[in-house]
């Protein structure tokens, strides 16, 4: 059985991966739409 520590690590860092694709996403598509959306999330 796993450590619920070792899960948590694994939970954040599949998030922070998550919020960098979703970054890079959003450069890419460099529209200030989705730009102005994105800011709505607090880090």
């Amino acid at each position: 059985m796993e450590d619920v520590s070792s899960v948590g690590i694994r939970v954040a860092r599949w998030i922070n991966a998550r919020k960098e694709l979703f970054a890079s996403t959003v450069k890419k598509l460099g529209t200030r739409a989705t730009y102005a959306r994105s800011q709505e999330w607090p880090e």
